[in-house]
């Protein structure tokens, strides 16, 4: 990496990281943003050192509100990897925590870096599903498929709160008042598949369906944004995660320090990737097929640890969670405890399906 950055200087690289970012995507000469680049073919290198991506001095402020904000760097693009020399010879660090846009949502702290298509086009109805298939069938009958083709990645979907709906996806359970959302919103599932064939009016997928499909429940076949092959790897994140981290005590704690994310990324991973003293340490959002593998997460204790989130067909695997600090209902802060790692372990939350930890 050049473009003025000097690892272990004490200063911020960022401006230099920026640079290079511009470089791969270019900008709009009418808007003066930065272009999305669907296939970047970049390498985004590291040599051996501490390099500082985010400090106080990297913050903006508002010349007419004075509000100081601390800003993501995007990168909207495919076929991108940031790579270190070995994740004991790279780290980027967090000097300083990401400021929260409102301090009173207490994960509102923006990612450091945040590698992403933006959804522009996604949601778009293609085709409505007329056959039921079980789950683990590879194809599925649909209305009109003149508007998918071979290659394409879709979002197989079902929302639906009918009574009926509701009480078949939670047998053998009841359903709970307490469960609000299920009730008013319904049940919904999304399954992400890449089209393999189309013969006529029915679909086959790369890989099986992950849920059995009704077609009187209402499942429609939408598009999906996305880009491909994204990979971070052979580094550390380092960054200030507080010595006596408490769950949802203020923003400090549950979210300052959120190094990277994927969003809307398939086929993509993230490997021999270190995390020390960090608040979040990696979410996938609307991904597929995407691997985080071989990981150590260490320093003072945070908030959570990898998590797949609205995405299908993910794996997690081989994470070594040993941060320190103190257990939430130790709130005098008496008996510091080693090896306790991230308040929240490596999980899968909100609409993700076939997911492997």
């Amino acid at each position: 990496m050049r473009d003025g950055a000097m690892p272990n200087d004490g200063k911020s690289d960022r401006e230099a990281l920026e640079k290079i970012i511009e470089k791969i995507c270019g900008r709009n000469k009418t808007t003066g943003k930065l272009n999305a680049k669907p296939k970047a073919k970049a390498i985004i290198y590291f040599p051996e050192g501490e390099y500082i991506l985010h400090s106080k001095d990297d913050n903006t402020t508002n010349a007419e509100t004075g509000k100081v904000t601390s800003n993501t760097l995007n990168l909207v693009m495919g076929h991108v990897i940031i790579k270190g020399a070995g994740r004991d010879k790279t780290f980027l660090l967090m000097e300083d925590p990401m400021l929260p846009t409102n301090p009173a949502t207490l994960y509102s702290s923006p990612k450091m870096i945040s590698i992403r298509h933006n959804g522009g086009g996604d949601n778009a109805i293609l085709a409505t599903v007329t056959g039921s298939a079980k789950k683990g069938d590879m194809s599925i009958e649909v209305d009109d498929a003149s508007k998918i083709k071979v290659g394409d990645w879709v979002k197989l979907i079902l929302l639906n709160n009918d009574k009926k709906v509701i009480e078949e996806e939670l047998k053998p359970y009841k359903v709970q008042n307490s469960m609000t959302t299920l009730i008013n919103k319904g049940v919904h599932v999304v399954d992400r598949h890449q089209i393999k064939a189309i013969d006529g009016k029915r679909v086959t997928f790369e890989e099986p369906i992950m849920h059995a499909v009704n077609p009187a429940y209402g499942w429609d076949i939408k598009t999906y944004a996305h880009y491909e092959e994204v990979g971070v790897e052979d580094l550390t994140f380092k960054g200030k995660a507080k010595d006596n981290f408490h769950h949802h005590a203020g923003w400090e704690d549950d979210g300052a320090y959120k190094p990277l994310d994927f969003m809307r990324q398939v086929n993509s991973w993230v490997r021999l990737v270190d995390f020390v003293s960090i608040s979040e340490c990696m979410t996938f959002s609307e991904c597929a097929n995407c691997l985080f593998l071989d990981s150590e997460i260490s320093g003072n204790r945070g908030h959570s640890s990898v998590r797949m989130q609205y995405s299908a067909r993910g794996f997690i695997g081989k994470v070594w969670d040993h941060s320190n600090g103190y257990l939430n209902n130790d709130k005098e802060f008496k008996e510091y405890k080693e090896n306790l790692g991230q308040y929240h372990a490596c999980g899968i939350s909100k609409q993700s399906i076939g997911n492997v930890i």
